[in-house]
């Protein structure tokens, strides 16, 4: 169709890529990784794939330290919490704390099936 603007629905996380008539999406999660997609007017050839990606290892290797790091600044927020307020205050402030990180959580944790 000539004259039809075309859209690439696009993960910048992991590089997953597809193209759309129209910028709507349904489900707008990737169906790899579970981040948020991107949708951008399409001017000519698809892009193409990243020039960085890493290992599968290496990716299990940072996925690990991310969810340490995670565990890591909960249990010191509930420390302070604890430290400061007893033990409702550290109920507060890791409820606080894990409010404050779910933005950093995919939609679908884990992988396939």
């Amino acid at each position: 169709m000539a004259g039809v603007p075309e859209f690439r629905h696009g993960c910048s996380f992991c590089g997953w890529a597809t193209r759309s008539l129209t910028p709507v999406m349904l489900v707008p999660s990737c169906s790899r990784c579970g981040c948020a997609l991107d949708a951008r007017m399409v001017t000519g050839p698809a892009p193409a794939a990243p020039a960085l990606s890493f290992p599968a290892a290496a990716v299990r290797a940072l996925r690990a330290l991310a969810l340490a790091a995670g565990a890591l600044s909960l249990y010191a927020a509930a420390n302070v919490g604890f430290r400061s307020g007893g033990v409702a205050g550290g109920m507060i402030a890791l409820g606080v704390a894990g409010f404050l990180a779910l933005p950093f959580v995919p939609e679908r944790v884990g992988g396939r099936g």
